[in-house]
């Protein structure tokens, strides 16, 4: 945060950079003849690099309240968090591998398969259902992260 603008860090995975920044470019065109939710969507002013990282600048909505009294969750609705398009590589993925053996730690349970710990890899499809069923999305409908 710096002054009115807000920088968030651009994604490290290829894909996650591209649907965060297409959503951000759709939101913010989609809001502005008269949609209701205008007032709570920032104005996205593109991708900015700033002491050799690069970030997506966008509105700070919260700079008229101080930064003691800011309480932000991240909230993911629905009974799956992904699209189909987003599941269909089978490329195995250690960095997906790795993520989740540290959400098992945390968890206390076993999820991963024999042959993922032997390879130390795992799909992006299996890491997202995975992900899904270890929270509170397929029970509820919503996480908060």
């Amino acid at each position: 945060v710096e002054g009115a603008f807000f920088y968030k860090p651009r994604p490290k995975a290829r894909d996650r950079y591209e649907n965060e920044r297409r959503f951000l470019e759709l939101i913010c065109c989609s809001c502005e003849s008269g949609e209701p939710l205008r007032a709570f969507v920032p104005n996205f002013y593109g991708e900015v690099e700033r002491d050799g990282a690069w970030f997506f600048k966008m509105d700070d909505l919260l700079h008229a309240f101080s930064l003691r009294g800011r309480h932000i969750a991240d909230l993911k609705m629905g009974l799956r968090t992904f699209a189909e398009s987003e599941a269909q590589s089978a490329k195995p993925r250690a960095d997906l591998f790795e993520r989740m053996e540290r959400m098992e730690e945390r968890l206390g349970s076993r999820v991963l398969t024999d042959a993922e710990r032997a390879s130390r890899s795992m799909t992006k499809a299996r890491w997202m259902a995975l992900r899904d069923s270890l929270s509170s999305t397929s029970a509820l409908g919503f996480r908060i992260d």
